[in-house]
C-alpha cells in the first residue's frame, strides 16, 4: 500500500512537472538574431579618443563572444559623461537595434539608489541611520531582536533573501501587483530572522523592502515619489523609472535568457514586489550620472556620502564578508579605492563601478539573464576604467 501511494505521488509530481514544462515552452520563444550586431554610440568630448576607441572595440567584441542580445555601456570622467554606446538588439525578434537611450532592468543597483535617498533624509534631519526599525514601522511583527535602518541597508539585520530552488523561481517570476511598498512586507512578515541582528551578514533584497517603508514614512511621501525627488531628478537621471508591468514604457529592452548560443524571451515578471532592492529600469548613461553626482557632492555632503561608503562591521568587530557599506560595496583595485554595486534580475544584468579619487565611473547593462557566460564582464569593467584614468604623476 505504501509503495502504491509513493508511486502515485511520484507519478503525480511527474505529470505536474511535464505540465509546467509545457506551459513554459508555450510562453517562451527561442529567437534568432537578425544579423551582425550594430553599434550605436554617443561621444560628449574630444578628449580620451584612444580610450574611447578601445572601449568601442571591447563592446562589440564582448557582445559577439558572449552572445548576449545587447550590451549598453557608458563612461564618466571628472563629473562628465564622456561616452556612451550600445551594441546588439533590444528586441531580437523585431530586429530593433540597441541605442544608448534604451532602458534595462538594473536589478540590485536599485539598492544604491535607495541608500542615497536614505542618506538625504539623514542629511535633512528626517531620520537617523541607527533608528530602530519598529520606531518607523511599529506594525511589522517583532522578531528575535531589534534591528536598525543601518543594519537593513548593510544586510546585517537577518532578513531573508529569496528562497532557493523552485520556491525562489516562483518568487522572482511572481505576477502579483503591489500598489505600495508596505503591502509587499507580507512576503517576509511571518519569517524569522536568519540570525540575531548584527551578528552575521546575509544579502537580502527583502531587507530593502523593509527599509523603503521606513523611508517613505520619514519623507511623508510614497517611496517611488521619494526616489524621483531625492535621486532621479537631482542626479539628472531622466531615463530611470520603476519597472511597471501594468503600463507601457518607451525604449525598454526586451528581457531574455541566454543559454550558450540560445536566446529565449523571458517569462513575465512583476517587479513591484521589490522596488527598493531591484525594481528599476535605467540606462548606463543614467548610472554614470548617478556615480558622477555622488563624486561631485552637489546633493549629499561629504560626510553623508562617506558614511554610505563606509563598510559595516559585525557586532563583534569583524568585517562583513562582502565589505558591504550602505547600499554599496567598497574595495580596492591596484591600490585604488573602488565603490560598486551589481545587479541581476529576470532578463537583465548591470554593474556600476566608481573610482572616487580618480573621478572615473563606468556602468554597463544587458537585457539578459545569462545561464552561462564566456567572459567576466564585471572584471573587465575595471580594465575599461583604467583606460580613462588620469596619467600617473
Amino acid at each position: 500500500m505504501k509503495f502504491a501511494l509513493k508511486f502515485v505521488g511520484v507519478s503525480l509530481a511527474l505529470l505536474i512537472a511535464v505540465a509546467l514544462l509545457g506551459v513554459v515552452l508555450v510562453v517562451l520563444r527561442i529567437e534568432e538574431s537578425p544579423g551582425p550586431a550594430p553599434l550605436s554610440t554617443e561621444r560628449f568630448t574630444e578628449q580620451h579618443s584612444a580610450a574611447i576607441a578601445k572601449t568601442e572595440a571591447w563592446l562589440s567584441d564582448a557582445q559577439a563572444e558572449t552572445g548576449l542580445p545587447s550590451i549598453g555601456l557608458a563612461v564618466g570622467v571628472g563629473g562628465m559623461v564622456v561616452w556612451a554606446g550600445a551594441v546588439g538588439y533590444v528586441d531580437v525578434d523585431s530586429g530593433i537595434a540597441a541605442t544608448p537611450q534604451h532602458r534595462y532592468r538594473v536589478g540590485s543597483v536599485a539598492k544604491a539608489f535607495t541608500a542615497v535617498a536614505m542618506g538625504k533624509l539623514v542629511q535633512d534631519g528626517r531620520l537617523e541611520f541607527d533608528d530602530d526599525y519598529h520606531d518607523w514601522v511599529p506594525e511589522f511583527p517583532e522578531k528575535q531582536g531589534p534591528f536598525s535602518l543601518r543594519q537593513l541597508a548593510s544586510h546585517l539585520a537577518g532578513v531573508r533573501h529569496y528562497h532557493s530552488g523552485l520556491a525562489g523561481f516562483m518568487e522572482q517570476y511572481r505576477q502579483t501587483q503591489y500598489d505600495s511598498v508596505s503591502a509587499a512586507l507580507e512576503l517576509v512578515a511571518d519569517d524569522p530572522l536568519a540570525f540575531p541582528p548584527g551578528t552575521a551578514f546575509q544579502y537580502s533584497s527583502y531587507g530593502y523592502n523593509l527599509l523603503s517603508v521606513a523611508l517613505e514614512r520619514a519623507a511623508d511621501i510614497s517611496y517611488l515619489e521619494l526616489m524621483q525627488r531625492s535621486v532621479f531628478e537631482p542626479f539628472a537621471m531622466d531615463s530611470t523609472q520603476p519597472d511597471y508591468q501594468d503600463r507601457p514604457v518607451a525604449n525598454v529592452a526586451v528581457p531574455y535568457l541566454v543559454w550558450d548560443d540560445v536566446i529565449i524571451r523571458q517569462l513575465p515578471a512583476n517587479n513591484s514586489y521589490k522596488w527598493a532592492g531591484g525594481g528599476f529600469l535605467s540606462t548606463p548613461t543614467d548610472l554614470v550620472r548617478f556615480g558622477n553626482g555622488l563624486l561631485q557632492n552637489a546633493w549629499l555632503t561629504n560626510d553623508i556620502r562617506d558614511q554610505l561608503w563606509q563598510p559595516q562591521k559585525l557586532a563583534d568587530g569583524a568585517d562583513n564578508p562582502q565589505n558591504y557599506a550602505l547600499g554599496f560595496r567598497v574595495g580596492s583595485a591596484d591600490g585604488r579605492r573602488v565603490v560598486n554595486h551589481g545587479g541581476g534580475s529576470v532578463g537583465g544584468a548591470s554593474f556600476l563601478l566608481i573610482f572616487p579619487e580618480e573621478q572615473v565611473v563606468v556602468a554597463y547593462a544587458t537585457n539578459s539573464t545569462a545561464m552561462t557566460l564566456r567572459r567576466n564582464l564585471r572584471a573587465e569593467t575595471f580594465e575599461i576604467a583604467a583606460w580613462f584614468m588620469p596619467p600617473a604623476t
